[in-house]
């Protein structure tokens, strides 16, 4: 990721688990938003939300585009946990 962007996932607007973590490379700046305000956010500022929502399905459009519909792994490529998922 680099500057001005965000990740996120649909679950922020249901009430699942989280699926998603990651871990910087660099020194970098999280903004945490707890869910209830980000459910508060996208009703109160609805062109903030449309921009997410856009962002959203614009990454997903990306991703069946590129044949990666499916669950993306990131990670190094010889980690343990990361080869033991891939292979399951």
């Amino acid at each position: 990721m680099t500057e001005r962007q965000f990740t996120g996932e649909l679950n922020l607007f249901n009430e699942r688990e989280v699926l998603v973590s990651a871990v910087t490379a660099v020194e970098s700046r999280l903004i945490r938003v707890k869910r209830a305000d980000f459910r508060r956010l996208a009703s109160a500022e609805t062109d903030i939300a449309e921009i997410m929502m856009r962002a959203f399905i614009l990454r997903r459009v990306g991703m069946i585009r590129h044949g990666r519909a499916a669950v993306v792994l990131i990670g190094q490529t010889h980690d343990g946990d990361k080869i033991r998922l891939q292979r399951f």
